[in-house]
């Protein structure tokens, strides 16, 4: 009775309410829209008023009800029809539909909106009815990071409307839907990423990032009206440098502290510091929407040259004063500005790959770019070729093989040699810019029918070790010939080695050498995250020339009349270089059997006269017949490195006056060691005689010990340091260290691997070449390396050594008209460098030679482009991704993973678009339950088999039905 009753009011309730035209919901404020969606104050679900006809008592007005397609006859308020998340309680109270799983259509699941599931709205979470919560004009599921509709696999369950719904276009970034400016930067996200796809853009502002060009004003500081327009009087958020003077807009306006990461290792950003660099003056400063703030012709940054926003006296121009010296010069003709300004520097392309770490800095005729990569994508390297001159070059990474880098660089060597047969090399020990240890190596190469592209792709993909890659360039032509080839081995960490390498077809023209050196030396490459600043320096050459005295020390065995010869038939050539360089040089000989430290035997006088220019011809006479004197009538146990120390100890303490058997006092000291066999000593040292010395711990201390006499010499105050230069059998047999190795088989005979001696020159900053090469190849290539450790022309920062100009003033000390000295080995300048291993640092050089050569005293200018370092960590850039998203290999960017980390549980299926493993039930499923489909179903171990007069018994194994009692 009671039922029919309450039935009868229902109706009854019904009938009054539809006679009046009244409806239990207010059309002006439908559920969800108005302040309070269904939720009391309190935040508890509100039930219908008094009145509001609810048959089934579930809550929920019939109404409502059949207008979104319940029954309300039947108590349903707490299930969850769509599978949403949101029982029907809840979707009334919010005023969502209960058969959308997105009612809004924005791409979020209604529950994963309301994510408490409690009917009212809180701070944190977005409005499921409404598709920009905060805003910003940015859709929640944008913001959100959502890149497709979502669907149900229920029947009759709607899911997203493709039609209304906005995509995200960059799923590894999101922004904050309920906050309009996510980073707090002053401007809205939606004036941010003014496109509303969700990906940042270059033309954009970062929503993520209060300061998106890292020049240390935050993006609302530059953006004062925050409207997303460059406004009159305005910087641009987007550019490091607004008005393109080449200084940054916070050098410009005094910035000394960045901008600050708000959140930590959360995903906002402040100033990258990397990048940033303070102004060291704040008290002064320039306009950033100006690029020549004192209108005198000369950009801003051209004056500022070394952009640190201070003013240097001498070195610089005041960008604020039209004639900085007050000398009656306008700064626009001074040297400085023609010489060191922007415009005038050679220009670069900079090349990034994050997985290999590297940053390239190629000339722009460098116009076929290439990214190498493995099978699985992954980029090893990049290969690069300049098409007019057909030189070919690469740079790859890899895990090294050797314990160190002589060893990994002798690996190195091989598996060029097993491409293409190796002659002249020669190796030149350094330390890169960025503080790497490295081995630079040149050398001629042979092989037939292939082009040098060919070439190239094939030692690219030897020294990469990485099985078969992609991404090689082609082109040119392929007859049978010999190559030019220069790499160097660079160590950064036990994990990680670069090779960087370049190649051109033999004979190669000098211009050719140069550009092949210059992407091969070292200088033109960097860390993924490095970026290149500007240098300029004002030198003036030295009253008098550049001093070298060079000692030879030569193998005067039974098996040396070879090298002799060619020693001495490469002596006019060795001579003839030394007199177009600014050097002041001598030269000396003795043999391995001296051993009392005289650089006097058979008929040898000491060092020659000294000979900047005049001499020449004489010192090339002096020299065959010093050569020929040697003779090959000496011991067989030589112990050139013992002979080596014993003559310069000799030689010291250097004389101010000319000495025939002392050094000179401030000259550089290069001790070229020539032999075909192991210092005597050091295999004795080992236990081994003349033609075994096994690797062991005794020639290692032997090694060390005469490692330290000539470090001992290199300090010593009289000379400007003392470097070795071994010429020998470089590369070790494959047994041990004193097997014979024929080199490239041009040798008659056979050379030992002098290892003691190429540690020797390695530690002293000097190269090694092979006995078995080219002998006058080599030898020129030991006079450059001397005359580059003697010359005073020391730069102040590391070139690119591609970028360098250089320009000499005349007579009065002006530069204006001015031509620039061409870059050449002939009658030009060239690049050039010594390891300082007492101060273990390189330092950067240029020579002249030839009719380059300018006066003492003479004013030069010389400008380049540097490195500036982004990448604190010598391992290379890592990138700190949110759960379900990996690093790009490419450009080290956070993407999102669709194999959500190679897999997920049985029971969650990989969501591709976010890189998660995700709940199909969203979490709804209580104890007892399966999700299947996305809906929870009772967990049934006996598949549905019982009758509903049934139960099923887990007890059993297998489980049973088994009838009610």
């Amino acid at each position: 009775m009671l039922h029919s009753t309450r039935l009868l009011l229902a109706l009854v309730t019904a009938g009054a309410l539809a006679l009046a035209g009244c409806s239990s919901a207010d059309p002006a404020n439908p559920p969800g829209q108005g302040e309070d969606a269904g939720a009391g104050a309190d935040g508890a679900i509100d039930v219908p008023d008094a009145g509001v006809v609810d048959v089934d008592m579930d809550g929920l007005p019939d109404d409502w009800e059949r207008d979104v397609g319940l029954d309300p006859t039947r108590n349903d308020a707490d299930e969850d029809p769509d599978g949403d998340g949101l029982s029907n309680r809840v979707e009334f109270a919010l005023g969502t539909q209960p058969f959308d799983i997105d009612t809004d259509d924005d791409g979020l699941l209604d529950g994963e909106e309301d994510r408490n599931h409690d009917g009212a709205l809180g701070a944190d979470e977005t409005n499921p009815t409404v598709v920009d919560t905060d805003g910003d004009g940015i859709g929640d599921g944008v913001e959100s990071g959502i890149g497709a509709p979502r669907t149900s696999s229920r029947p009759g369950i709607r899911g997203t409307d493709p039609a209304a719904f906005t995509p995200d276009a960059n799923l590894a970034t999101t922004t904050d839907p309920t906050k309009a400016d996510t980073d707090g930067d002053g401007i809205g996200d939606g004036v941010e990423d003014a496109n509303h796809d969700g990906a940042w853009d270059p033309s954009e502002t970062d929503p993520l990032d209060l300061d998106t060009d890292d020049d240390g004003l935050a993006d609302g500081a530059e953006d004062i009206n925050f409207n997303g327009v460059v406004d009159p009087g305005e910087t641009d958020p987007r550019k490091f440098d607004s008005d393109g003077d080449g200084l940054s807009d916070g050098i410009e306006r005094g910035v000394s502290t960045p901008v600050a990461d708000p959140d930590g290792a959360g995903p906002l950003r402040g100033t990258n510091t990397n990048r940033w660099r303070p102004d060291l003056d704040p008290t002064t400063t320039t306009d950033p929407t100006k690029a020549d703030t004192d209108g005198d012709g000369v950009l801003d940054g051209d004056e500022d040259w070394n952009h640190d926003g201070r003013f240097d006296p001498g070195t610089e121009l005041n960008p604020n004063v039209g004639d900085t010296d007050g000398d009656g010069v306008a700064d626009a003709n001074e040297g400085i500005a023609i010489a060191c300004s922007g415009a005038a520097l050679a220009r670069v392309n900079l090349h990034r790959l994050a997985s290999a770490d590297v940053t390239l800095a190629l000339p722009e005729r460098y116009s076929e770019i290439s990214i190498l990569r493995r099978a699985d994508g992954i980029g090893v390297g990049i290969m690069f070729r300049d098409p007019a001159a057909d030189v070919v070059g690469f740079a790859v990474s890899k895990t090294p093989q050797a314990a160190d880098l002589a060893n990994e660089k002798r690996r190195n060597r091989d598996l060029v040699d097993g491409v293409s047969g190796l002659s002249n090399e020669q190796d030149r020990a350094l330390i890169t810019w960025d503080g790497f240890e490295g081995v630079f190596t040149t050398a001629a190469a042979q092989r037939n029918g292939v082009t040098a592209s060919e070439l190239g792709a094939s030692l690219a993909g030897a020294l990469a070790e990485a099985g078969a890659l992609t991404g090689a360039i082609t082109g040119g032509s392929g007859t049978p010939r010999t190559f030019s080839v220069a790499f160097e081995t660079i160590w950064r960490t036990p994990q990680r080695v670069i090779v960087v390498g370049a190649l051109a077809a033999a004979p190669t023209a000098d211009a050719t050498i140069i550009a092949l050196q210059d992407v091969s030396n070292g200088t033109g490459i960097a860390q993924f995250s490095d970026f290149t600043g500007l240098g300029c320096d004002p030198i003036t050459t030295p009253p008098g020339n550049d001093v070298l005295d060079l000692l030879w020390v030569v193998d005067n065995s039974c098996s040396m009349s070879e090298e002799q010869a060619a020693v001495a038939a490469a002596g006019n050539a060795m001579v003839q270089l030394l007199s177009t360089t600014n050097l002041s040089w001598r030269l000396a000989l003795t043999t391995t059997d001296q051993l009392n430290g005289s650089i006097t035997s058979r008929g040898v006088n000491g060092f020659t006269p000294s000979a900047p220019r005049a001499t020449a011809e004489q010192a090339s006479r002096a020299w065959a017949q010093a050569v020929d004197d040697l003779g090959t009538g000496g011991s067989g146990e030589e112990q050139g490195l013992v002979v080596g120390l014993a003559a310069a100890n000799g030689a010291l303490p250097a004389t101010p006056t000319e000495d025939p058997t002392k050094f000179r006092s401030g000259a550089s000291v290069i001790i070229v060691h020539m032999s075909d066999e192991e210092d005597f000593t050091v295999k004795t040292a080992a236990g081994g005689n003349d033609a075994s010395c096994p690797e062991n711990a005794g020639k290692q201390a032997r090694i060390d010990a005469l490692l330290a006499q000539y470090q001992a010499l290199q300090a010593n105050p009289s000379i400007a340091g003392l470097t070795t230069f071994a010429i020998h059998g470089i590369q070790p047999g494959t047994a041990n260290y004193c097997d014979f190795d024929t080199g490239s088989g041009d040798c008659t005979g056979a050379s030992q691997h002098g290892r003691a001696y190429v540690d020797v020159a390695a530690a002293s900053g000097g190269g090694a070449g092979s006995i078995c090469g080219d002998m006058g190849q080599v030898v020129q290539d030991i006079i450059r390396a001397g005359a580059g450790i003697a010359s005073q022309l020391e730069l102040s920062a590391p070139p690119i050594s591609s970028t360098l100009r250089v320009v000499v003033a005349d007579e009065s000390g002006s530069f204006v008209g001015q031509p620039d000295v061409p870059r050449s080995r002939t009658d030009g300048f060239d690049y050039a460098f010594e390891l300082d291993r007492t101060a273990n640092r390189v330092k950067h050089k240029i020579i002249f030679y030839g009719n380059a050569r300018p006066a003492p005293n003479r004013e030069l200018l010389v400008s380049y482009r540097t490195w500036l370092d982004g990448s604190p960590e010598p391992g290379g850039p890592v990138c700190d991704c949110p759960t379900g998203q990996v690093c790009s290999a490419d450009d080290n960017r956070c993407q999102i993973d669709p194999t959500c980390g190679g897999g997920c549980p049985e029971d969650l299926p990989c969501d591709p678009q976010t890189g998660m493993c995700e709940d199909p039930c969203h979490g709804q499923c209580t104890e007892g339950e399966l999700c299947i489909d996305g809906a929870c179903v009772e967990d049934d171990p006996c598949n549905g088999e019982c009758l509903p007069t049934q139960y099923c018994d887990e007890t059993t194994d297998p489980p049973m039905c088994r009838d009610r009692v």
